[in-house]
């Protein structure tokens, strides 16, 4: 009798630890979604615009709630631009993410705006993305960049 009492109470332990754990890990998933692939990412890529490709190589730095964008980029022309962007997570509907930019810090951004009327948001602006996890080392990104742009990345994983 005592020995049923005991397998009786180790199995509902035991299933009320998987359902609490099961329950915290899809809280996690829901309020956290940039946690399952948090990380550091790289990828290259060509943005076709009026007076030509800029090819770009960019790395992403993937945190629960944030990602950090560097990019360097080179026109047809050999003009270059970089920028690095910090994005909070704000909400996201199935594939489409939204961002606060908390900061955007930019060198040779005059050449590009001046060329393709190209503008990379600032402090407080709000950026659309669509995220798309291919498997487990490939990520795909594309960021609404206006009327004309979409800024879109294949990731492979980092380091």
């Amino acid at each position: 009798m005592q020995k049923h009492h005991v397998i009786t109470s180790i199995t509902l332990f035991v299933t009320a630890f998987v359902f609490f754990w099961a329950g915290y890990e899809l809280h996690n998933k829901l309020n956290l979604p940039l946690r399952s692939i948090a990380g550091v990412w790289t990828g290259h890529s060509k943005l076709e615009t009026k007076t030509g490709p800029i090819n770009y190589e960019v790395n992403a730095l993937i945190q629960a709630e944030s990602i950090t964008l560097s990019l360097v980029a080179q026109a047809q022309d050999n003009a270059k631009f970089a920028f690095r962007l910090d994005l909070k997570y704000v909400e996201h509907t199935g594939s489409e993410y939204l961002f606060t930019v908390r900061d955007r810090t930019t060198t040779w951004l005059e050449q590009i705006r001046s060329q393709e009327k190209l503008d990379i948001p600032v402090i407080g602006h709000f950026l659309s993305a669509t995220l798309v996890k291919k498997n487990e080392h490939q990520v795909f990104f594309v960021f609404d960049l206006g009327k004309e742009y979409a800024f879109g990345t294949l990731f492979e994983k980092g380091i």
